[in-house]
């Protein structure tokens, strides 16, 4: 008989379990109490289906189905995904300590973390993998989840590999000795001029405040008084990092949000007073990606008149979700409560469909100023979309992974002449217009390029440049360089130049 192995093969029992467990499923299930009913069918199903079936798959997909019709963000996770879902949260794993990208068929180190096992043995940048546990790493079907689960693991096991480092030839063997390593939250941390300071935060997790304390210690320390924090694509997480990071810019006192739900009382939260930056003039990028903390934390700047908010419209997620462990090693993540503003305005965006945006009311902030609320942040500065430009070559080249393949192979060819390179003498052992001549030739894209207008063709220059920086340099120079092409931050310096809250 065959196996059912799809969704649409166990709607039909979905459903009916649906119809069933749903009535008791915060009595059973959020009290980690046995399933009752739930495993009762689970046998019934087990022993007497006409087809051999995945029991395990089917809870999931139970599970996911109630929690939907609630709203979008109620969800369950199961025991797989938890680990990664934790520690990106946790903001740490153990392992070997490497940033890696998949080249054809082979594993290529990008970065050995700093501090981290792998860096203190000496592995380097452009170091490929070519053996794990005296196996062979490199076949054609080779995945990120391979790489993943061969070289993570618990704190203290040891992993053997062979690299193959390009620049010698040679074959080296080495055993590491798995520890802790960070996962950044901190995408880059620069000054763009004298006075102004540029942070990008890529989410809010358990490491995020340190980071963001010793990155403002770093920019402080170099004369910063005009902060850009970059919060665009942050999806958000802990509450708790963006309060933190909130609290530098105010005064005790100051009411930064507030949470509230049918089974949970109205809480408050302020600032207290160690705030580092009261006095730095600030301005916090958004767009469509920004959510949730990003949006608390964009929101108690904007209605306390703090700073001014440049960018695009945020998501517009404003539900708290609990996060209760199952007995089987998952997670269910449960809204509780909702996220508002200082002024009172609700972030989430209309998820029912009897809701409707013709609603929105008119909240003033500290000055008076007028703030909508009808899902998400509106910027006080809006950086429209250019419809007039089409970055399709581009995108598809960085989609497909050839700008990718290509500049981590000039990298190497820079690297392998044995200069120490950095952003001084980074322009002397680099020409752009060879580099971007031999990435036409080796794609054939010389019909596309041909087509690219006078911005389009200027991003590709600035973004080739970039990512070959990114891979001698790091993230930092990366981020630097394309931040001299950004719209956004451009915004943000014309707003500095002519500061008006």
């Amino acid at each position: 008989m065959s196996s059912v192995n799809n969704y649409s093969s166990y709607r039909p029992i979905i459903y009916s379990i649906v119809l069933i467990f749903g009535i008791f499923l915060g009595k059973n299930l959020i009290k980690n109490e046995d399933y009752g009913q739930l495993n009762y069918l689970n046998e019934l199903i087990k022993n007497n289906y006409v087809d051999s079936i995945n029991i395990e798959k089917i809870n999931e997909q139970i599970f996911q189905k109630i929690l939907s019709e609630l709203d979008p963000h109620s969800t369950y996770i199961s025991k797989k995904s938890f680990q990664q879902v934790d520690e990106n949260m946790r903001g740490s794993f153990s392992g070997v300590g490497i940033e890696f990208s998949i080249i054809r068929d082979t594993v290529v180190v990008v970065a050995a973390i700093s501090g981290g096992p792998s860096y203190d043995l000496g592995i380097q940048a452009g170091d490929k993998i070519i053996e794990v546990d005296n196996v062979d790493f490199c076949y054609p079907s080779i995945s990120n989840s391979d790489v993943v689960n061969k070289l993570r693991g618990e704190k203290g096991t040891f992993v053997d590999i062979k690299i193959l480092r390009p620049s010698t030839s040679k074959q080296i063997d080495y055993r590491i000795k798995r520890n802790n390593i960070p996962l950044v939250s901190i995408d880059s941390k620069f000054m763009i001029n004298d006075s102004v300071g540029i942070i990008k935060i890529n989410r809010f997790s358990a490491t995020t405040f340190d980071e963001f304390n010793s990155s403002i210690e770093d920019l402080l320390s170099k004369k910063m008084n005009h902060l850009v924090l970059d919060l665009r694509g942050n999806p958000g997480g802990y509450l708790d990092a963006s309060i933190d990071i909130c609290n530098h810019f105010f005064n005790e006192g100051t009411l930064l949000v507030y949470t509230e739900g049918n089974k949970r009382k109205r809480r408050n939260y302020f600032s207290d007073s160690f705030g580092k930056l009261q006095k730095t003039k600030l301005i916090v990028l958004i767009d469509e990606g920004s959510a949730s903390a990003s949006e608390i934390l964009a929101g108690a700047i904007q209605d306390n008149d703090r700073g001014i908010i440049i960018g695009r419209k945020s998501f517009g997620k404003g539900l708290v979700q609990e996060e209760i462990r199952t007995k089987d090693g998952g997670a269910i993540r449960l809204t509780t409560q909702r996220y508002f503003t200082p002024s009172g305005r609700f972030i989430q965006k209309p998820y029912k469909s009897q809701d409707s945006l013709t609603s929105e009311k008119e909240f003033l902030t500290t000055k008076g100023r007028k703030v909508l609320s009808n899902g998400g942040i509106t910027p006080d500065v809006t950086v429209p979309v250019d419809s007039s430009l089409n970055f399709s070559i581009i995108n598809l080249a960085l989609v497909n992974g050839s700008l990718r393949d290509f500049c981590f192979d000039y990298a190497s060819i820079i690297r392998s002449k044995g200069v120490e390179i950095s952003e001084d003498n980074f322009n002397s052992q680099f020409n752009i217009q060879e580099a971007r001549a031999e990435f036409v030739k080796k794609y054939e894209l010389q019909e596309y390029i041909t087509k690219l207008g006078k911005i389009e063709s200027e991003y590709l220059n600035l973004l080739i440049t970039a990512s070959i920086g990114r891979n001698l340099m790091g993230d930092y120079f990366y981020h630097k360089t394309l931040s001299t092409s950004d719209d956004f931050i451009e915004s943000a310096l014309k707003k500095f130049n002519s500061w008006e809250i």
